[in-house]
């Protein structure tokens, strides 16, 4: 990040700087910084990523407070992977989300039948 504090600036020449620049930046304490990414394809760039993250989970539930699909806990431990194993791989996770994954998993196979494929 480009520090641009070799003199300091007031309030009125950042902010007749910040009018005319390219890209955003902040003003702290007479000082000022390049804001990383605050150019306008990387405000798109960001945006698209977004939308498209937003559609890939639209319908599917998650984890409480994550973007973490229950479906994948539930292979994780279809596969035999322990709780351990997955909070290690996904720190934010605690015991009891994995226990609701189970819940959820177990509610969801009391309507419907899935024919599941086992082969030796």
């Amino acid at each position: 990040m480009e520090n641009l504090a070799q003199n300091l600036f007031t309030e009125e020449e950042y902010l007749e700087r910040e009018r005319k620049a390219h890209s955003k930046s902040e003003y702290y304490k007479g000082e000022i910084f390049a804001i990383a990414g605050a150019t306008r394809n990387h405000n798109l760039l960001v945006t698209n990523l977004c939308r498209e993250i937003s559609s890939a989970l639209r319908g599917k539930p998650c984890i409480k407070g994550h973007r973490i699909w229950v479906s994948l806990i539930l292979d994780y431990l279809a596969i035999g992977t322990t709780f351990q194993q997955i909070k290690e791989n996904y720190p934010g996770l605690e015991e009891l989300d994995i226990y609701a994954c189970t819940a959820y998993g177990a509610e969801m196979s009391r309507e419907r039948f899935v024919d599941i494929l086992i082969t030796v």
